[in-house]
């Protein structure tokens, strides 16, 4: 990816340090501290957009991807009470509407084993090719959540303190992913 170091006078709010989640569109994406936008830069095109999100931004975890097949985005966001799922029929992030919406204490009811008497839980990615599934980090391992069925399927346990690299990527494309040349102004 190109260097973002010449975007640091943009007129909006932008933090390009943390890791970006790549879209099969070869759109990469960042959400704000804010938590009202997100950043989306398209390597072929080399362009920015800023997307406003749906819900209240707070201190809430939360991430966004674009939808399998390329409709559109979806964006999820929990707090200490309730988990929300966003989608957008476009990439432009315009009308949102709630797709799902499950209290905390109800989900870490579906998995017992996985809570360790903490309530914490940050949606991490969305399954590639089932537009059901959601994958959410809990106090003691990685669930797969099914928004259709109302069930969570632990799919790796770990000690709550591991840090974030024993945890695989959950937002990985369905296929490779082609990423575009790119051009060299000084050549």
């Amino acid at each position: 990816m190109p260097s973002l170091h010449r975007y640091s006078s943009l007129p909006f709010e932008h933090d390009f340090r943390r890791r970006p989640v790549l879209g099969q569109s070869v759109a990469a994406y960042w959400i704000q501290p804010d938590g009202k936008t997100a950043i989306a830069y398209d390597s072929a095109s080399d362009s920015l957009r800023v997307i406003n999100l749906p819900g209240s931004g707070g201190r809430s975890k939360r991430c966004i991807a674009e939808r399998h097949g390329g409709g559109g985005l979806r964006y999820a966001r929990a707090d200490a009470s309730e988990l929300e799922v966003w989608d957008s029929p476009t990439t432009e992030g315009r009308a949102w509407t709630l797709a799902h919406r499950v209290g905390i204490r109800e989900l870490l009811g579906l998995n017992a084993d996985a809570t360790w008497l903490q309530r914490r839980v940050k949606p991490v990615g969305f399954h590639p090719t089932d537009v059901d599934v959601v994958f959410l980090t809990l106090p003691a391992g990685v669930a797969a959540y099914s928004i259709e069925h109302g069930t969570m399927d632990l799919l790796c346990a770990h000690d709550c303190f591991a840090a974030r690299a024993y945890l695989f990527p959950y937002v990985h494309p369905p296929c490779p992913v082609q990423i575009p040349a790119i051009q060299n102004s000084a050549a």
